[in-house]
C-alpha cells in the first residue's frame, strides 16, 4: 500500500510539473472592470472553469459560471464551453489570443452567441497568489460526480445519481471549483481555496452563486481508486453542530494536455 501511495504521490507532482509547460495555468482574477465585476479563471493543463459575480460596496451577485476544455495552437486559445450557467451555453463558440508577461494573462478576440452576435473580448488577468498550495493532493484533476448520498441536520436523508444530476468539478493544488446542474438544468455554482492534512481535505466556500455562510466548516475524508473518487464529507456551523454528512463518488474525467511557450 505504501508503495502504491509513493507513486501515486510522484506521478501527481509530475504531472503537475508539466504545468509550467502551459503558462496559461493556474488560477487568474479579472483586472478589467474590477469596479463592478469580480471574475476568477482556473485553467488546468486540460481544462478551464470561471466564475463571475457583480460587486457593488460590501454585496455581489452572481453572474454566471462556465468550463470545459480548450486547445492551444501558437498564440490561439479556444475555450470549449462544456458546461455553463446559462440555457444555450452549448452554442457558443470562442476565438482568442493570448499572451502571458510575468503575473499577466491577456485574453482578446471575440465570443460567438448561437444567435451569430458576435461580443469583442479583451481581458486582462493576474495570476492568483495562493500562500498554501497541496500538489500531492490525490484529488487533483477534473471530476464528474457519478452518485451522492447525504443526511441533514434534522434527519433527512437524500441521494442522487448522474441520471439527474451533474456536478463537473476542478481540483487544482491550490483551489476546487465546481458547477452544478439538476435535470438538465443549472442549479448551481461554487468555488474557493482549501487545506489539507493527510487524507483530509477541508474546502472554503468563497464564492457562490447562492448564499453561504463562510464561518461554516467542511471536512472531506478522501480516496482515490483508480480513476474513482470517493469523498465523505461533514459540514459544521461556527459552533460545531453538524449541518449535513455526505457520501460522493466521482470519476475522472480525461483530457488533451495543452503545452505551450510562455511569451515574454
Amino acid at each position: 500500500m505504501k508503495t502504491k501511495l509513493y507513486f501515486l504521490v510522484i506521478f501527481l507532482i509530475c504531472a503537475w510539473q508539466s504545468f509550467a509547460q502551459n503558462p496559461l495555468v493556474g488560477t487568474w482574477q479579472m483586472q478589467t472592470d474590477t469596479d463592478t465585476l469580480r471574475s476568477i479563471k482556473i485553467i488546468t493543463p486540460t481544462h478551464w472553469m470561471l466564475y463571475t459575480e457583480s460587486v457593488k460596496e460590501d454585496s455581489s451577485k452572481f453572474i454566471r459560471s462556465s468550463g470545459g476544455t480548450y486547445t492551444l495552437n501558437g498564440d490561439k486559445y479556444v475555450e470549449n464551453i462544456q458546461v455553463g450557467s446559462w440555457e444555450d451555453y452549448g452554442k457558443v463558440k470562442t476565438d482568442f489570443t493570448y499572451k502571458v508577461s510575468g503575473d499577466k494573462f491577456y485574453q482578446k478576440g471575440t465570443l460567438i452567441l448561437g444567435d451569430g452576435t458576435r461580443i469583442p473580448i479583451d481581458e486582462v488577468w493576474q495570476k492568483v497568489k495562493s500562500e498554501k498550495s497541496f500538489a500531492a493532493n490525490p484529488s487533483i484533476g477534473t471530476w464528474n460526480q457519478l452518485s451522492s448520498s447525504y443526511t441533514m441536520a434534522d434527519g433527512t436523508k437524500d441521494s442522487h445519481t448522474n441520471a439527474t444530476a451533474t456536478r463537473f468539478q476542478v481540483i487544482t493544488p491550490t483551489h476546487w471549483i465546481r458547477i452544478s446542474h439538476r435535470d438538465k438544468k443549472f442549479e448551481n455554482a461554487m468555488m474557493g481555496t482549501y487545506t489539507m492534512q493527510g487524507n483530509k481535505m477541508y474546502p472554503k466556500f468563497e464564492y457562490a452563486s447562492f448564499p453561504i455562510n463562510k464561518i461554516d466548516k467542511a471536512e472531506i475524508i478522501q480516496r482515490v481508486e483508480n480513476n474513482k473518487l470517493y469523498w465523505e464529507g461533514t459540514i459544521k456551523d461556527a459552533t460545531g453542530k453538524t449541518i449535513s454528512t455526505f457520501s460522493d463518488v466521482f470519476e475522472k474525467v480525461t483530457g488533451k494536455t495543452n503545452k505551450a511557450v510562455a511569451t515574454k
